[in-house]
């Protein structure tokens, strides 16, 4: 298996990174009382330090930035799934496809 790299941080593959993400998602399970409904605020500083560095290898990176990060959620969609969201400094928001991401991770080390 090929090494991968998020951010600075070297990991031994992809499948370790994906488990990486879901447990992340696991330690935001949903305020059923949010809004919108069942989203949570990611909180912990080292949870949006990974998911920042994971999205910059995004191949639409710039347009899921838009203005700029407030923050992440982990919310509710379609057929009960849960994902994360990126919602930006002007309140409009959008959703993070960390698989996809996790697909386009790079194999070297940044520069």
């Amino acid at each position: 298996m090929a090494k991968v790299w998020v951010g600075a941080t070297e990991y031994p593959s992809k499948s370790a990174v994906q488990a990486k993400c879901r447990e992340i998602l696991a330690k935001y399970p949903g305020d059923p009382n949010a809004v919108p409904a069942g989203s949570e605020r990611i909180a912990g500083p080292d949870d949006v330090e990974f998911i920042e560095a994971l999205i910059a290898s995004h191949p639409d990176v710039e347009e899921k930035i838009g203005v700029g990060i407030d923050h992440f959620e982990v919310r509710y969609y379609d057929y009960g799934t849960r994902a994360v969201c990126l919602v930006r400094i002007d309140g409009s928001d959008t959703d993070i496809s960390l698989p996809w991401a996790v697909k386009h991770l790079p194999t070297s080390p940044p520069r």
